[in-house]
């Protein structure tokens, strides 16, 4: 077979098609699954440094979701499941300082369910 030498990282939504084989078919089944994942798991999280701003996490989400989430609600379902901790620290960079959270440790697996459909309108 004849291997490319053009391997790169591609946004989900801009890779080139067609792709060889059975690729699409595996691609489309392993994002779908991801996004089912998101709802159940901490998955996003796992995809972050130990301590994050929630607008890191919010952008997580949106990009894997590949679709924008009201702020209002994504913060305020993240607070209600008590699944973050406040570190006291904020992160300096443009703008206003960003708080910094980590994961509450203390939190089981099983208990996560994040309903991201519900965070992407208001109410």
């Amino acid at each position: 077979s004849e291997e490319s030498n053009d391997v790169r990282w591609f946004p989900v939504d801009e890779l080139p098609t067609p792709l060889a084989f059975d690729h699409d078919r595996i691609l489309r089944y392993a994002i779908d699954r991801l996004r089912s994942k998101m709802e159940y798991t901490t998955l996003a999280f796992q995809l972050l440094p130990t301590e994050f701003t929630l607008p890191k996490l919010k952008r997580i989400y949106e990009e894997i979701l590949g679709e924008k989430l009201d702020k209002a609600n994504f913060y305020r379902k993240l607070r209600d499941s008590d699944l973050l901790e406040d570190t006291g620290k904020f992160h300096e960079g443009r703008g206003r300082p960003a708080r910094l959270y980590r994961f509450r440790d203390s939190r089981v697996e099983g208990d996560f369910v994040f309903r991201y459909r519900e965070a992407k309108t208001r109410g």
